[in-house]
């Protein structure tokens, strides 16, 4: 590998831990009134997964933007 990038990160988290406010917890469609998500009371678990391919490197850029400057002195 020419680059050392990641092929994908996965994002673990537990939702009864977050602040969620109550608007995302109820269905704004219904006329019904809102009522408690008894699932978020117990230890509701949530995972996203971005996968990357196809990378392009600084396409465009010279490599002198990236040169120490100060340093350079």
């Amino acid at each position: 590998l020419k680059y050392p990038l990641p092929a994908k990160i996965v994002f673990s988290f537990n939702l009864d831990q977050m602040n969620i406010p109550k608007v995302f917890n109820d269905d704004p469609n219904s006329d019904q009134p809102k009522k408690k998500n008894k699932r978020l009371n117990s230890t509701t678990k949530g995972q996203v997964t971005i996968f990357y391919s196809n990378y392009i490197i600084n396409k465009g850029i010279p490599d002198s933007i990236f040169e120490d400057k100060i340093n350079k002195k």
